[in-house]
């Protein structure tokens, strides 16, 4: 019997919307190979002088810094800097922050003052540059050991403060993410995150998702049910949301270094072509199951094959979060340094999970 019009309409814009993703990821990877690595893009140095360690970055043709994401701080020892001197940048209109900021290009000095220190420390410097063509790199953290002639300083004045630098530093640092801990508590961060999910679900990067799922529900025909359709959407979204829970205990336990490997193109391609792939397995209606001879009987097989397409659904959820929602990088990198920062890996899974299923409150509206 042949399909309603409206069924391989959405089945077609599922299959169409898969390879989309896919040929971007292709095209972003064969792009990179054109970009420096962050470290020859932005090559870094520094050196003391008397009361200050001078930061220096030089920067290649093509690529600029921004100067709000500057930050300063202690990472260990202990010592009190002053407001860290930065000279004026070139003002650009940012597309990806649609503002004006300032940005560096060229050679760059940054005078941090050390105001007092109780001996030798290590300074913290994070920085975040982009190439003219469009890519953006992860923050970057250089740490410098300060143990000469900066240490030569006078007293703190009362007031002065251990770093500078952007709102978004602020809210990713150390002390920010013990204070909001310490502040609000388990639960209170896990509600904030979970409405944090649903403000970035009416991103646009999130709206392909809703015929990829619509197209799920429909394909099951009529003997689609309010409570299957839901059933379908909230497998798709816990799918989506196990992933972000893993990456928050991974941010715990490994810090913030697995934000760039979420960036790399290539992991990026590779998940792409699995989301086609079970894309064009599930709307053609046939399932993912185990091997025939591994099932025992034909009650087996039967709640094989169903709970198979189950699995099916929540694994293209799954591949949906990393290659729908990588256009979330930016919000998503500073929930992830916040996790890293607090080294908490029940914190970090609740507060991700709580965010995949706010992201996936639109889901849910759809299966019903």
């Amino acid at each position: 019997m042949a399909l309603p019009v409206r069924v391989r309409a959405l089945r077609f814009l599922a299959v169409l919307l898969s390879f989309v993703l896919v040929l971007g990821g292709m095209s972003i990877a064969r792009a990179a190979d054109d970009f420096l690595d962050p470290s020859v893009a932005f090559k870094f140095s520094a050196s003391e002088s008397p009361g200050q360690v001078d930061v220096r970055f030089k920067v290649a043709d093509g690529y600029y810094l921004y100067r709000e994401r500057f930050a300063f701080a202690v990472k260990s020892g202990q010592a009190t800097l002053g407001e860290p001197q930065l000279p004026a940048g070139h003002v650009k209109f940012d597309q990806t922050f649609q503002k004006n900021v300032e940005t560096y290009r060229g050679e760059l000095v940054i005078h941090v003052p050390v105001k007092q220190a109780a001996g030798p420390f290590e300074l913290a410097v994070t920085s975040q540059g982009c190439a003219d063509e469009g890519i953006c790199y992860p923050p970057a953290e250089h740490v410098v050991k300060v143990d000469g002639a900066a240490l030569g300083a006078t007293a703190a004045a009362p007031g002065d403060t251990a770093a500078g630098g952007s709102w978004f530093d602020k809210v990713t640092s150390a002390d920010f993410a013990q204070s909001l801990l310490e502040g609000h508590g388990f639960f209170t961060i896990v509600a904030l995150y979970f409405v944090a999910g649903v403000v970035l679900s009416l991103l646009p990067c999130s709206y392909p998702m809703i015929p990829i799922v619509s197209a799920i529900i429909v394909g099951q025909g009529t003997r689609v049910t309010h409570a299957r359709g839901f059933a379908l959407s909230l497998t798709y979204v816990i799918g989506m949301a196990l992933v972000y829970t893993v990456l928050g205990v991974a941010a715990a336990l490994v810090g913030q270094s697995l934000g760039a490997w979420l960036q790399n193109p290539w992991v990026l391609g590779a998940f792409g072509v699995l989301l086609a792939v079970f894309a064009v397995l599930l709307i053609s209606g046939r399932d993912i199951a185990l091997p025939q001879r591994w099932q025992n009987g034909a009650a087996e097989a039967s709640s094989a094959r169903q709970g198979g397409h189950f699995a099916a659904v929540a694994a293209m959820g799954a591949l949906s979060a990393l290659v729908v929602g990588a256009c979330m990088t930016a919000p998503l990198f500073a929930v992830l340094a916040f996790i890293a920062h607090t080294g908490n890996a029940l914190l970090g899974g609740a507060a991700l999970f709580a965010m995949g299923l706010g992201l996936g409150v639109p889901l849910l509206v759809v299966g019903v």
